[in-house]
């Protein structure tokens, strides 16, 4: 019976009459004789993707969850097809919130685009789109010029997601955003941690050449004269080396 139903409502689904198709799955989805057989699952995964072929993320998120509320399984029934399943059921719900983030983003609807890109960490921390989602939520505060919640949700970056590929940018952007807001001591820490652990050398350069000027402004002589002579050292044929060298000696007169 199961069976039957089923490849009824994917005939309307393969022929893209989708209301039909659906109205057939969840009445399928209702019947617990069902959802103890493979179909039910097979019915399952096909309403979720009905809605993901026409971009309705926000309809595909909902069922999703009404999806994962509901007991499948029965004697005789593969587990791997319903373990499966549900791992692919949660990927799918997250990757729909993420796209819907993605299309405010494109939108230029910052503010609301941040604030999903977050629900989704918050609610899916250990998500493949969560790091992701939390440098996309950072982008977007930077551009309203929301900069305070922009840097704390690049400290979220580095601190949550030490190993992801966005660390680097987001220690970068703590710094640029300590400094705008008058928090030397931060910004200085950050640029010399930044300076020591960046791929990209240019940034590492200017990293440590920003340390050394905010230990300066800051009265830490000492300090800052240590720094421009690492720079100068390390960073010997780069066209600020000298520069330097110079304000290291005139700060060790």
């Amino acid at each position: 019976q199961g069976r039957f139903a089923y490849l009824a409502a994917r005939v309307f689904y393969e022929y893209n009459h989708l209301d039909e198709a659906r109205a057939r799955f969840h009445a399928i989805l209702e019947n617990p004789l069902y959802r103890a057989q493979d179909e039910g699952i097979f019915a399952a995964s096909m309403l979720i993707d009905s809605y993901r072929v026409v971009g309705d993320f926000e309809k595909m998120e909902l069922v999703t969850q009404q999806i994962q509320s509901l007991d499948f399984g029965g004697e005789g029934m593969d587990t791997s097809i319903l373990t499966s399943f549900i791992e692919e059921a949660e990927t799918m719900r997250v990757g729909a919130n993420y796209l819907q983030a993605e299309a405010l983003f494109q939108a230029e609807d910052y503010a609301q685009a941040a604030e999903e890109y977050v629900r989704l960490v918050n609610q899916n921390p250990d998500s493949e789109f969560a790091a992701a989602a939390l440098n996309n939520a950072s982008v977007a505060y930077e551009a309203i010029q929301r900069y305070e919640p922009a840097m704390r949700l690049y400290q979220r970056v580095v601190d949550e997601y030490p190993d992801c590929e966005f660390v680097d940018t987001a220690l970068y952007r703590v710094a640029v955003n300590s400094r705008r807001f008058f928090d030397f001591e931060r910004a200085t820490n950050t640029f010399l941690i930044l300076s020591e652990r960046d791929s990209d050398e240019d940034r590492a350069k200017n990293a440590l050449f920003s340390a050394a000027e905010l230990q300066e402004y800051s009265g830490r002589i000492e300090n800052s004269s240590e720094t421009f002579i690492r720079f100068a050292t390390s960073y010997s044929s780069d066209e600020n080396a000298p520069i330097a060298l110079y304000r290291a000696g005139l700060m060790l007169e």
